[in-house]
């Protein structure tokens, strides 16, 4: 097998392998956002419990606006939550196209220039989804912070 040829598959199996890798990721983070939306509404029901219990006018003011910016990034969460869903939807169905598609042609077919632009392709899928993880870790760090100042206060 030339090398040329054995590049040729590895970027044929490596396009397939990103889906996968994509689709378990989109998992996971889906699965993280149904965590930090329970936790949410489970931060939100005490936030509730405490502002009926208080009886001070000025902290039943300082828990309304705790319960407000709650109930503000809540709907935010669910708002990010449906759009990595229908994310996830989309990257299910690329995959299956990605299959069906590798599925009909032999990757020793395809020409130099197919392999460039599947490569090329392939890195900026690569570049977007770093992008995006560094983006989605940033967030989850500052709402973590976010999580534990209130908690302190």
């Amino acid at each position: 097998m030339v090398l040329a040829d054995r590049q040729e598959v590895d970027v044929q199996a490596m396009s397939l392998e990103e889906l996968r890798v994509e689709v378990e990721f989109e998992r996971k983070r889906r699965t993280q956002w149904r965590r930090l939306l329970k936790d949410s509404a489970r931060d939100l029901g005490e936030e509730e419990e405490v502002l009926i219990n208080q009886g001070e006018d000025e902290e039943d003011e300082r828990w309304l606006n705790k319960y407000k910016i709650q109930r503000t990034k809540n709907a935010e969460l669910e708002a990010e939550y449906e759009d990595l869903q229908a994310k996830l939807n989309i990257t299910k169905l690329k995959l299956k196209d990605a299959e069906r598609s590798m599925a009909l042609k032999n990757p020793l077919d395809y020409s130099d220039a197919e392999v460039r632009k599947l490569l090329v392709q392939a890195n900026k899928e690569k570049s977007n989804l770093e992008r995006e993880l560094k983006d989605y870790e940033w967030k989850l760090d500052s709402e973590s912070q976010d999580v534990q100042a209130s908690s302190i206060k």
